[in-house]
């Protein structure tokens, strides 16, 4: 099984960083399952503004992400409160 783990957060202390952290540890642990850690502030994605959207297209770091996602299984995703 395929993982995709990341935290909504960009703060580095985040309590959502440190979540998705422990969530890795314990997920590569398990046979059989294979984990991709990413941190969401490495593809530069912007608020939605659909209107935006609308005029530029779907934003590059958008696709990348959807492309990780879309080969993945399942998504563990840390977000904020």
């Amino acid at each position: 099984m395929k993982v995709c783990v990341f935290a909504g957060s960009m703060r580095k202390e985040s309590f959502n960083k440190k979540f998705a952290k422990e969530a890795v540890r314990f997920l590569t642990a398990l046979p059989g399952v294979t984990v991709t850690h990413i941190d969401i502030e490495d593809f530069n994605i912007p608020l939605y503004n659909g209107d935006f959207e609308k005029s530029d297209g779907i934003p590059f770091g958008v696709k990348q992400l959807g492309k990780i996602i879309s080969g993945v299984d399942a998504l563990v995703i840390s977000t904020p409160e």
